[in-house]
């Protein structure tokens, strides 16, 4: 595969310096309208190949034809629509390497939404646990402040003294750098709610957990949380991304026992909807009355395991 995808870079290099173009070397202006232009031609290509299916028009039925298929047609025309593919990826810089790894990392989402949407189904039939990812399972915000202030020579204590330092729009970009870093693969638990987790799974319940990672805008992070939690040790049954909006996790139908949550407005919203909620305490989610709330404030995961 390696050498089909060396081979047709050696004929696209050829064919944009015909251009005057390093295909190497393509402004972002030069990749759109690059990329266009392949785009089109993989979908006449794919219109080409659909062409040598016999009877494929539902309006239309050659006799003399009938289901006999060309094969050599199909391969060739097949075959086509990728070399028009490879090019496309190495229009935008895309290389080889990355290809392997991505395929590898995509693979492993599409098999793990492919078994949840079935587990979905099952698990409305169970009583399940919710746990919110980043501030329960992880070490944020000290893992994000441990990354940024490495990454940029800094030395604040805090999230909140690094945002009124460098102010918030410096601060959304390092965030951004920090998302698509791929460091969030190698982010420390928090030991005492993963044994707390799989204590729970060990005794029989299913293990929903939620986070509003923006996994649409950034697609990496999904894999990249796969990969930490398989890593981890974390036993669960299904991840559910809510990309910063909650009520759509309401949607699921799901029998909840109770939810465990860093955040203090999503305690009190998943209070408001009647379910039990644990609230793990941080310096960050403290509010002057918890009495006016129904949702209890817990300092660790393990100290509700004897209740449950």
């Amino acid at each position: 595969m390696k050498n089909i995808w060396e081979d047709q870079f050696e004929f696209n290099k050829k064919f944009f310096e015909d251009m005057g173009l390093d295909v190497t070397k393509l402004s972002s202006d030069d990749k759109i309208k690059w990329s266009k232009e392949f785009i089109l031609h993989i979908g006449q290509e794919l219109h080409d190949l659909i062409n040598c299916f016999p009877n494929w028009k539902m309006h239309y039925r050659n006799k003399e034809m009938d289901d006999h298929f060309i094969k050599s047609n199909i391969k060739e025309e097949y075959i086509d629509a990728f070399k028009y593919f490879m090019g496309l990826g190495q229009v935008l810089g895309i290389n080889f390497s990355s290809v392997e790894d991505v395929y590898k990392a995509k693979t492993e989402v599409v098999k793990q939404k492919y078994e949840q949407n079935r587990q979905i189904l099952e698990l409305k039939n169970h009583e399940v646990i919710v746990f919110d990812i980043d501030g329960v399972i992880n070490t944020y915000p000290e893992c994000t402040l441990e990354w940024m202030n490495k990454k940029y020579d800094m030395s604040y204590s805090s999230i909140e003294e690094l945002k009124s330092s460098i102010g918030i729009e410096k601060y959304e970009e390092y965030k951004e750098a920090y998302r698509l870093s791929g460091d969030k693969r190698f982010q420390p638990v928090n030991q005492d709610t993963v044994d707390s987790i799989n204590e729970l799974k060990l005794k029989g319940y299913k293990i929903v957990l939620y986070t509003v990672r923006p996994v649409s805008k950034y697609k990496r992070i999904y894999h990249d949380t796969l990969y930490w939690l398989n890593n981890s040790g974390i036993k669960f049954d299904a991840i559910y991304w809510s990309d910063y909006s909650k009520e759509d996790f309401y949607k699921l139908g799901l029998k909840i026992k109770f939810v465990v949550d860093d955040t203090l407005a999503n305690a009190k919203l998943f209070a408001k909807e009647g379910f039990k909620v644990y609230l793990l305490d941080k310096y960050y989610n403290r509010d002057v009355d918890d009495s006016l709330y129904s949702y209890e404030r817990i300092n660790k995961v393990s100290d509700i395991i004897r209740s449950v």
